[in-house]
């Protein structure tokens, strides 16, 4: 992780991108959830689409999807959303509709990272009904 945030010459972690990813589907929490981590220091929608499925999978644990919307918004706010309007839309419904406090909370940085206007969390909140 911190050779990713360094910008390391000697390590590109972009080439391990697809072992990371792939690193996910590990049955070790702590591993995705450091995985998820690093994957929201690499430049690249595979990888922040990679998170965010994580982070929107309501098969994972509440930890590892707090986790990963914390590195979701790190991505968006270091290189801008690579998120489809769907995607987007299902990571705004979770922000203002998921009964668990702390996932809501997180989830609510993504679309923050982007500083959607008003009108425009309107329209993926509509979009979505």
């Amino acid at each position: 992780r911190d050779m990713t945030i360094n910008r390391s010459s000697v390590f590109d972690p972009t080439t391990a991108q697809q072992d990371l990813i792939d690193t996910l589907k590990h049955p070790s929490e702590p591993l995705r959830i450091a995985v998820t981590g690093v994957l929201g220091k690499l430049d690249g929608k595979q990888a922040q689409k990679a998170v965010a499925e994580v982070a929107l999978s309501g098969d994972q644990s509440p930890a590892l999807r707090v986790a990963a919307f914390a590195a979701l918004a790190d991505s968006i706010r270091q290189f801008g959303s690579y998120l489809d309007a769907d995607m987007m839309q299902k990571v705004v419904q979770v922000a203002f509709g998921e009964p668990n406090l702390e996932l809501r909370t997180a989830a609510s940085q993504a679309p923050g990272a982007i500083n959607l206007k008003p009108d425009q969390v309107a329209e993926l909140l509509v979009g979505g009904k």
